[in-house]
């Protein structure tokens, strides 16, 4: 049974500080473990969820992106909407709404993040919470470079604080970087050149009429973001 949501993956970030350390022209492309990159786990989880239709927004070294997947090996269509100029994580999805006027509901994954969550049972639990938009949370230590996550006994998310000041051995609950949600619930917000993280969640959860919940998981979310990210992650990573 093919799923009804439709996969985005967001890829166009400058991947800045990898940049200086590798001399690389972007953290996506970086190879893991087993010859595969951070795309190709994203696309993994995606494929085994049975999702068929994904988006991946590039920016620069689009033509990169478009060797890569000449030969699509993937059970699903990619479609790489470039971006002229950056337009944020929010500002993509509109973008991409706006070029596929049949894309609907979503779950949207961050780039540079790995695992090998089952994105199904994700799906599932976005349904039975009822939610408009569900943002995916993992224990963590160390979340400086996170969003962290409050929320009350009914997984109604009460704040969100993007990368704040914390203690190194305090763990909370922090962003994975996995969003579910769908077009009416992001057109009720102006998402124009705006990130989830620091713009549209704080203000989805001020709106009275948007059910904005919590999606706990047990699953480790790797990250390359850093040099010192990307040998963890290359080092722990064993699927």
């Amino acid at each position: 049974m093919t799923n009804e949501y439709t996969g985005i993956i967001l890829a166009a970030g400058k991947s800045s500080r990898l940049k200086k350390k590798l001399k690389i022209k972007s953290k996506i492309f970086v190879k893991i473990n087993n010859n595969k990159d951070s795309l190709d786990y994203n696309l993994l989880i995606l494929n085994k969820a049975k999702i068929l239709k994904v988006f991946i927004n590039t920016h620069k070294y689009h033509k990169d992106y478009l060797s890569k997947f000449k030969n699509n090996k993937y059970k699903c269509s990619i479609n790489l909407i470039n971006e002229k100029k950056l337009l944020g994580t929010a500002g993509a999805i509109s973008n991409i709404y706006n070029n596929d006027h049949n894309v609907d509901k979503v779950i949207i994954l961050y780039g540079d993040n790995i695992s090998n969550i089952n994105l199904n049972e994700i799906i599932k639990r976005h349904k039975t919470n009822k939610s408009d938009f569900s943002v995916v949370i993992n224990k963590k230590k160390d979340a400086i470079n996170s969003g962290v996550v409050s929320f009350d006994k009914n997984l109604v998310i009460k704040s969100f604080k993007e990368k704040p000041k914390l203690n190194k051995n305090v763990e909370v609950w922090a962003n994975s970087g996995i969003y579910l949600t769908n077009r009416k619930t992001l057109s009720k917000i102006d998402t124009k050149y705006k990130d989830f993280a620091r713009d549209i969640i704080p203000e989805l959860l001020i709106m009275n009429e948007v059910k904005v919940k919590a999606i706990k998981t047990k699953n480790k979310i790797y990250t390359i973001d850093n040099i010192d990210q990307l040998k963890n992650t290359k080092k722990k990573i064993k699927f």
